[in-house]
């Protein structure tokens, strides 16, 4: 027997995003809203991917944490031995 598919409101996606940007995990913010965690992390890249087309910026910009800060030290280290040329 095929389960259902289920479907979920744009506003209901929304949310769910911002609660992952907000700093929690994306299985713990699946978890307590009943969604899988492959569904909820497709939504968060969905999300970035439109908001880097739609307002492009230094990708250290859009992520937080180690991830930002280590591409933040990296491009900045790039610039400084570029311009040594």
């Amino acid at each position: 027997m095929k389960i259902p598919r289920r479907e979920y409101t744009t506003e209901f996606k929304v949310q769910a995003v911002k609660r992952v940007n907000s700093g929690q995990r994306i299985a713990a913010a699946a978890r307590e809203l009943g969604v899988v965690e492959q569904t909820l992390r497709n939504w968060v890249i969905l999300i970035r991917i439109r908001n880097r087309i739609n307002n492009p910026r230094p990708i250290a910009d859009t992520l937080s944490g180690r991830h930002g800060t280590i591409i933040r030290f990296f491009n900045a280290n790039w610039n400084e031995s570029r311009q040594g040329r």
